[in-house]
């Protein structure tokens, strides 16, 4: 984490600011309390789902729209300003909108850019 927050495209101040609020939905895999963690340091409320990592799947594992739609409700229900499904090993990822509506994965790294 220290890592990723020392590279110089990141600008965590920025995010602390926003202090955004976040559902996050790691599928009970590896990456839930190291993608917490992350988001905990760019000042972020994380509101995790699916967090423990035993392996046992809260849902099918691929991060697809069809098998978000616990997060989506959730990202409503909380007023989240976004949502973050991640598959099991934490290689992919799909951002959810403040409506509770997929951004499919494709669009990830262009999000990511900006």
């Amino acid at each position: 984490v220290d890592a990723i927050m020392a590279l110089p495209q990141i600008n965590p101040i920025a995010a602390i600011e926003k202090k955004f609020k976040v559902v996050l939905d790691t599928v009970n895999g590896a990456g839930g309390p190291i993608m917490k963690q992350l988001l905990q340091k760019f000042g972020c409320t994380v509101i995790p789902i699916n967090y423990e990592p035993n392996g046992i799947f809260g849902h099918s594992p691929e991060p697809i729209p069809e098998n978000l739609s616990d997060l989506c409700e959730q990202v409503k229900q909380h007023q989240a300003d976004f949502g973050i499904a991640t598959d099991p090993d934490v290689d992919r990822c799909v951002f959810i909108d403040e409506t509770g509506n997929p951004i499919g994965e494709e669009y990830t790294l262009a999000i990511a850019a900006q």
